[in-house]
């Protein structure tokens, strides 16, 4: 059974996804979102949160670092303005298509470095 819809996430995964939905012949759609960061040090992300809000933490770092989801909130809500920012710059000006209540198809692509193979000889340094 084919989806209703076909979500994308930027940063690799808009062209397959774009590729699958032309195929299908269905909407295609962009899920975007943004890391919530401590406060303290914005390149910590305790969890990440999407242009309609809806919010991920990462309760092991949460719970180690004696933090609640209260405290994150200003963080919270700038990440989430910045994904609904991005959303409306892939969306320019057009409406999002509305997702089924029902399952719908996600892709997502990422690169992945090939390990050398375990006979490559390395030059021994000197």
């Amino acid at each position: 059974m084919a989806p209703d819809i076909v979500l994308g996430i930027p940063r690799g995964g808009l062209p397959l996804a774009s590729a699958v939905a032309n195929r299908l012949g269905v909407p295609l759609d962009v899920v975007v979102a943004k890391k919530i960061a401590l406060p303290s040090n914005p390149e910590h992300a305790v969890g990440a949160v999407t242009a309609d809000g809806a919010a991920w933490y990462d309760d092991e770092v949460i719970r180690r670092l004696g933090l609640d989801e209260g405290a994150l909130e200003p963080e919270r809500e700038r990440a989430r303005r910045r994904a609904e920012e991005k959303r409306d710059a892939f969306l320019d000006s057009r409406t999002p298509p509305t997702p089924p209540a029902r399952p719908v198809s996600r892709w997502r692509f990422r690169w992945r470095r090939r390990r050398p193979s375990p006979n490559t000889r390395r030059k021994p340094t000197t």
